[in-house]
């Protein structure tokens, strides 16, 4: 129950606002949003604000207008603050969890750590981090929904286990889908600040289920200059100079992600001690020591990257991103990749080409129903990723793309209009729809899907999200606030709006506007198909 708590903390899509709140909510019921809040703040990616529009959108008509079992839903788990249920989406169908906890009484504190906790989790898209579907604020309760993991914490793993430790390969399956995850939020300049086995949860309880980081009360976002934030954290957990300083950097993190490891393959934390105290010294201290017994299996490499990263000096310790290309998981990043590669088939790079072909509006339109759709349907697209992710930030870069790209055989990239570097560069630049140069997990999820998985309810709600101001129709002012986040400059971004906005009109109506018939067509989506939804 612990764990279905936590995670449901992790959601993505609060606004941060710096409104002036009351120091507590009252009893009253004036209808007011006190924390999803209008965000004075410009979002700082396009993946950002189309969550931002999709709460604001779904918040006008309420959490009963699209899930049902939010009242009598099988209950998960239940505190004293919240009751956490399984939900159900009238449009898409799939589970979620859901949980309810009450505003009432709640410090203005507690108000901005949500604000903050939540304007975090819109920056990140990795498959390693917990995803957020949808928000809802009514009657002074809050209603967050998140996919359902239901395969328990790491930290059950290791208990299971009776103080043994994980078997060393399967220890380094966990610690490079961790280290993926982390180096996503490091590359967004974001702390996590409580890394720990009871943070990281599993998606479900098959085999290969894959980890999620999750809880990220605690987490923080720091500036490029700005080196260290303020203590915080569990003390078994924490770095030397979290203890000693009250500050805590990237490096801390990875200090964080030793102590796990240590604790993953003997089954005992690294510093533990009798007292509180002692075992800060300890920490402090930073001496790590490998008894005879467990570690007596443990190969040589695996000793090394413990000692780097509980490293007392920051500057010894790796980075994540170096850390995931130790040699000791040399080999599963190497697996990885050859797993990737084989669902890379001619079907997915045909899907990319069959992208490159759609219009503008159908392009954006394939990003917002990526977003929503359920996410256990993408099992192969992320394992495709992340082989291409090789430097494991959670984007694809140019140079990826194109070494991963070369790697098959030229009759496939042939095929698929992949043959040159111009037709590489090309593609790159229409899946990267915010020209961040780099294509995110939803981006490449956009590009590659399978149609068969786009219901009517996920093109429903890709049209009620684009018209932004409910007239049932999709105008330019509409895409303009849909794609002010881009990397894109104004004579870039009125080009990427005329482009989306021509081609669609099939019907002898207004051409500036494009109307709910002719958006469902793009999708092969009919009148009849509404009625039978």
């Amino acid at each position: 129950m612990a764990c279905l708590d936590r995670l449901l903390l992790c959601v993505s899509q609060f606004l941060r606002s710096e409104s002036h709140e009351p120091s507590t909510i009252d009893d009253g019921d004036s209808g007011e949003k006190i924390v999803l809040t209008a965000s004075t703040g410009r979002s700082k990616s396009l993946l950002q604000n189309i969550r931002k529009l999709g709460s604001e959108g779904t918040n006008a008509f309420g959490i009963s207008h699209r899930y049902s079992g939010v009242r009598d839903g099988r209950i998960l788990g239940k505190g004293m603050t919240a009751t956490v249920r399984v939900v159900t989406d009238f449009e898409t169908d799939p589970e979620w969890a859901c949980k309810v906890m009450s505003l009432r009484g709640m410090d203005n504190l507690t108000l901005k750590n949500l604000r903050a906790e939540l304007d975090v989790l819109r920056e990140l898209d990795h498959p390693n981090v917990i995803r957020c579907e949808d928000v809802f604020e009514e009657n002074q309760e809050l209603f967050i929904i998140t996919e359902l993991c239901s395969g328990g914490e790491l930290f059950e793993r290791i208990a299971d286990r009776l103080g043994l430790g994980l078997d060393e390969e399967e220890t380094k399956h966990y610690m490079l889908q961790m280290l993926s995850g982390l180096s996503h939020c490091h590359h967004k300049n974001i702390l996590h600040g409580d890394l720990k086995p009871e943070n990281f949860v599993f998606a479900s309880n098959d085999e290969q289920a894959e980890l999620k980081l999750i809880d990220f009360g605690l987490s923080k976002e720091i500036k490029p200059d700005c080196g260290a934030v303020e203590k915080f954290g569990t003390t078994p957990y924490m770095s030397p100079e979290t203890l000693e300083h009250g500050q805590r950097t990237k490096a801390s993190d990875l200090w964080s992600m030793g102590v796990i490891m240590y604790q993953l393959l003997a089954g005992s934390l690294p510093f533990d001690a009798d007292t509180p105290d002692a075992e800060r010294r300890r920490i402090i201290a930073a001496r790590v020591r490998f008894p005879k017994g467990v570690w007596e299996t443990v190969s040589i490499e695996a000793k090394r990257l413990v000692q780097k990263l509980l490293s007392k000096e920051q500057s010894d310790r790796p980075t994540a991103k170096q850390a995931v290309k130790d040699p000791w998981l040399d080999v599963v990043v190497r697996q990885t990749l050859e797993e990737g590669l084989r669902h890379t088939d001619d079907d997915v790079l045909m899907r990319i080409h069959s992208y490159r072909q759609y219009s503008g509006m159908k392009q954006l339109a394939m990003l917002i129903i990526a977003l929503n759709a359920p996410s256990p349907e993408f099992a192969e697209l992320r394992k495709i990723f992340k082989s291409l992710d090789t430097n494991h930030d959670g984007s694809i870069q140019f140079e990826e793309f194109f070494n991963a790209i070369n790697l098959l055989d030229s009759d496939t990239r042939i095929a698929a209009g992949l043959e040159d570097d111009a037709d590489l560069l090309e593609t790159f630049k229409e899946m990267d729809q915010d020209g961040a140069n780099e294509i995110g997990f939803t981006e490449f999820v956009a590009a590659t899907m399978k149609h068969r998985f786009i219901s009517q309810g996920l093109v429903e709600e890709a049209f009620s999200l684009l018209d932004v101001d409910g007239s049932g129709f999709i105008e330019r002012s509409d895409l303009e606030r849909v794609l002010r986040a881009t990397e894109f400059n104004e004579k870039q971004l009125e080009k990427i709006i005329d482009e989306a906005m021509s081609g669609v009109d099939q019907l002898d109506d207004d051409a500036s506007t494009i109307s709910h018939e002719e958006f469902c067509a793009l999708f092969g989506h009919t009148r009849e198909d509404r009625a039978i939804n």
